[in-house]
């Protein structure tokens, strides 16, 4: 698992001027990694959650780097019974494309930015074929409104609806099926002071369903990395919990870590880190 990043697909508030850094899923994966690095190799152990299941299983990924940008990354699966290969490639600094090679499928994904350094547009493309493309809009303080995402081939557009709220730091979003079909599921982000995700709920808006509605609580580490997530039912009782436990070089990076799904072990990975000289 890649835990070394703090938030991929989460919403956070960064310092000072208190804006939102959205969905930079494209070139923030490794965001909190310390000194110029060359390469790193993850060894994982995934352990078995079921009584009768025996099998662990084991995954190799390797991710290269120039200049700290990610360029390269081969993933090994299911005990290196499956792979695949993504390359990376830049321009002026930002993302430009990525290709994903499979052992049946070879797919690009290509970005668009505004002058602002905004990324605009998505395309994701399989075997040379449009499949989605995904469509970013923002507000004046450069900060995510709305994601359109359409799926070419079957025709279907979902939109979400980013409502910012920079005083009491939440950010609700709001699922539009086939464009204008409100979904009864709302998500609902809150950011502590330094603008740190704290909590997620998962609020279903029908008075049905309302009762199933369940929260997260995140903890963190001195280094920035979640130690914690905490799941209650929305009366305030604990269902769930994952927590992570991490050894750091000298510099602060992850070396290895271990991942308990309700005080039991789940995954233990270590982190071979190349540093440039």
């Amino acid at each position: 698992m890649k835990i070394f990043y703090l938030a991929l697909h989460l919403i956070i508030f960064s310092c000072g001027s208190v804006k939102l850094d959205t969905q930079k899923e494209y070139e923030e994966i490794f965001g909190n990694l310390k000194g110029k690095i060359s390469q790193i190799e993850i060894y994982t152990k995934y352990y078995p959650t079921e009584e009768n299941d025996t099998i662990i299983q084991r995954e190799n990924h390797k991710y290269f780097f120039n200049k700290n940008k990610l360029s390269k990354e081969i993933n090994n699966y299911l005990n290196f019974n499956d792979s695949d290969t993504t390359t990376y490639f830049y321009n002026h600094k930002l993302l430009d494309n990525e290709i994903r090679k499979t052992k049946n499928i070879i797919s690009k994904r290509k970005y668009f930015y505004n002058n602002k350094k905004n990324l605009i547009n998505k395309k994701i493309i399989n075997n040379g074929e449009l499949g989605i493309e995904i469509k970013y809009l923002y507000d004046k303080k450069n900060n995510l409104i709305e994601v359109e995402s359409n799926e070419i081939k079957h025709n279907t557009k979902t939109v979400e609806k980013y409502v910012n709220d920079y005083k009491s730091k939440t950010v609700e979003i709001i699922t539009l099926k086939n464009g204008n079909e409100k979904s009864n599921i709302l998500l609902k982000k809150h950011f502590n002071k330094k603008g740190i995700l704290i909590k997620s709920e998962f609020l279903y808006t029908d008075e049905p369903k309302k009762k199933y509605s369940w929260y997260t609580l995140i903890d963190y580490d001195k280094y920035g990395n979640i130690t914690c997530r905490k799941s209650f039912h929305y009366d305030g009782n604990q269902y769930g919990k994952t927590c992570y436990v991490y050894n750091y070089d000298k510099i602060g990076n992850i070396i290895f870590s271990k991942t308990f799904f309700n005080d039991k072990l789940f995954e233990e990975s270590n982190y071979n880190i190349i540093y440039d000289d």
